[in-house]
């Protein structure tokens, strides 16, 4: 009987969501809040290192895990272990515990949806899926043809395989049809009673290792007419594409947990979508989806093992063409879906929907494309075509690994800057802050360096090393942390969750690999073509998280060449949605997605013999020397000073 606990089961009650669990002793708490509903950030997977998925146990408190303590390395103090801080992924359940989960422990669900295009006209004219209203009169002694001819000729030519003969054949008045009928190319997948033929949607996803953005169009009108993203939930099993290779070939069942977690969340984001447009799910009759190589695999169920080992060759690179009921997707019962063509290994369906929404294969070179991310794809159009290479980031720019990081939602700092010796800042949502996302740290790291408080190097001066002329409302924020040197940009009292939000020399670091592993792929591509930075016409910053950086601060850090004119860096949003929203309204568009995988060449920057040197050259800070000031204003009066 559901609700009711087995003898052997205890029960788990978390605070203040009010949900409560019945699970087995020697469940972790982890896996118990993913039971009651509640997901809990873990960008380490589940293996005590992050710290992100600290709670405190009210009642029921266990021993505190070896790998809880800051005594051997774990990320809690003995203060807080004292105080009933725990690591879920590291504790067992042993008994009734009442468990209270903090804010900034809890995975989001709601984040800044960026380059939304609500209401702007797409481009529809040759659609996947089409709808067409037919009558069809009874046949004569002069017009005997079958039923199948007449409806193909009504509509202007169909096939028809046995499920829709057999479904014409049971209707009462087989030979007299008047209807919708349903198509994806020449065939015929659905009749429908009545004119429904203005009743068309189709959803677009950019199915990304952290994030998961979506578009539902209305195809009748043209337009987009809702937006929605949300965290991953396979995110609970690592913040990075290898960490869930890894996990799909761990148990027999753990690929199709991770295929039903995506798909589950894109049904969760159909739904609420419609919802909000007023519409239905069963109003859906294609759903396209762009993700990166491994994201596709898990989405169609397919091992992404082969990805995790030399010589990182997909199982399949082509688009897929199929039901979305195979998917597992809540769609209207005949609805199709469209996955895109990948380019190799690690560049993926989602860097060609970036291509094509840009067309980047069209503009006159050389013309740079970075989609930064947690993994970050980087094309090349110059002037032997399109060259492409993938990078592994990793999570800092999606706040996983920064002590204080998040996504971009509300009650992130997305953008801080220095100005007359105080600290100002923007937080999504206008709230109090509970942590900063990817923009605000590099926006910090580089006012800490244009202050001389950064070394080159990236090391974080001591409080006993600052230079004399620093303002004291800065000097005030440097303190001594339990490992090294931290920046406080928020106290406790200003915080929402009560504990100060400080930037850590480990931080700095994680940004530093983020930062080296994207600019020794632009260095490499660059190469490659034998193109110089400051030929570049274009460089096209790509994502949500390009949104909102700065130029002049993604220079200064040196995740973009100092070479490129700061005018010729162009925001362009998430391009791969946009990509994908245009494979929902065009066939054309999936025909040339398909032309990009196949000419665009792909690049091993892992194996380049450059890389190695490139990438310990790009860990260093570029000289402030010749670096001009930002040349983009900051609306003062939109950032919050922090005293």
């Amino acid at each position: 009987m559901k609700g009711v606990p087995r003898p052997e089961e205890v029960t788990v009650l978390f605070q203040p969501q009010g949900k409560k669990v019945f699970v087995l002793p020697g469940t972790s708490l982890l896996e118990a809040a993913s039971r009651a509903g509640l997901t809990l950030k873990s960008p380490c997977g589940g293996n005590g290192t992050c710290g992100k998925c600290r709670v405190r146990v009210l009642e029921g408190l266990p021993p505190a895990s070896p790998a809880d303590s800051a005594a051997n390395g774990g990320p809690l103090s003995a203060e807080q272990l004292a105080g009933g801080d725990r690591l879920a992924c590291m504790t067992n359940v042993r008994g009734p515990m009442v468990v209270e989960i903090p804010e900034q422990s809890l995975a989001g669900t709601a984040f800044t949806a960026l380059g939304s295009d609500a209401g702007q006209r797409l481009d529809a004219a040759k659609p996947p899926v089409v709808k067409k209203f037919v009558e069809v009169e009874p046949p004569t002694l002069r017009d005997s043809r079958d039923d199948s001819r007449r409806l193909a000729a009504a509509f202007g030519g169909l096939r028809m395989d046995l499920a829709q003969l057999r479904g014409l054949s049971a209707r009462e008045e087989a030979h007299r049809y008047s209807g919708t009928l349903v198509a994806t190319g020449d065939r015929l997948i659905a009749c429908e009673r009545g004119d429904t033929s203005r009743s068309q949607l189709a959803a677009a996803f950019d199915l990304g290792t952290t994030t998961i953005a979506g578009s539902l169009l209305d195809l009748a009108a043209g337009r987009e007419i809702a937006s929605t993203t949300r965290l991953n939930p396979q995110s609970a099993f690592g913040d990075d594409v290898l960490a869930r290779i890894s996990h799909a070939s761990s148990c027999g069942t753990c690929l199709q947990d991770l295929q039903q977690m995506a798909a589950g969340a894109i049904n969760k984001m159909m739904a609420e979508m419609a919802g909000n447009a007023g519409r239905k799910v069963d109003e859906i009759y294609d759903v396209v989806l762009a993700g990166n190589t491994t994201m596709q695999h898990l989405l169609v169920g397919v091992n992404p093992d082969c990805l995790g080992r030399v010589p990182f060759a997909p199982v399949f690179s082509e688009a897929l063409e199929m039901s979305a009921g195979e998917l597992r997707l809540n769609a209207n019962h005949a609805a199709r879906a469209y996955v895109f063509p990948s380019i190799g290994g690690f560049v993926g369906g989602d860097t060609v929907a970036c291509v094509l929404s840009t067309e980047l294969q069209e503009m006159d070179p050389p013309v740079l494309l970075v989609d930064v991310g947690t993994n970050g794809e980087i094309v090349l159009a110059g002037y032997g075509g399109l060259i492409a290479c993938s990078t592994a980031a990793g999570p800092a720019f999606e706040g996983a690994r920064i002590r204080h990081g998040m996504h971009a939602a509300s009650g992130a700092i997305e953008k801080v800057a220095f100005r007359n010796g105080e600290v100002l800042w923007n937080v999504i949502g206008n709230v109090a802050p509970i942590g900063i996302c990817g923009s605000a740290l590099l926006d910090l790291a580089a006012e800490l360096r244009r202050s001389g408080l950064l070394e080159e190097t990236g090391r974080l001066l001591a409080p006993d090393e600052l230079p004399a002329e620093l303002p004291p409302g800065l000097a005030q924020r440097v303190i001594e942390g339990p490992e090294g040197p931290e920046f406080v940009i928020a106290g406790s009292t200003q915080s929402r969750t009560g504990e100060p939000i400080t930037l850590t020399q480990k931080d700095l670091r994680e940004m530093q690999l983020a930062v080296a592993a994207i600019r020794a792929g632009i260095s490499i591509l660059l190469e490659e073509a034998g193109v110089r930075a400051d030929q570049l016409k274009n460089l096209l910053l790509a994502g949500g998280f390009g949104n909102y950086i700065r130029r002049s601060n993604a220079q200064t850090v040196g995740l973009l060449p100092l070479d490129v004119q700061r005018s010729r860096i162009r925001f362009i949003g998430n391009a791969s949605l946009a990509g994908a929203k245009r494979a929902a309204v065009s066939s054309g568009a999936r025909e040339t997605a398909s032309n990009i995988a196949g000419c665009t060449r792909k690049l091993n920057i892992s194996r380049h013999p450059d890389f190695q040197n490139l990438y310990a050259e790009a860990m260093m800070l570029p000289p402030l020397e010749d670096q001009g000031r930002e040349d983009e204003r900051v609306e003062s009066r939109r950032l919050r000073p922090v005293k």
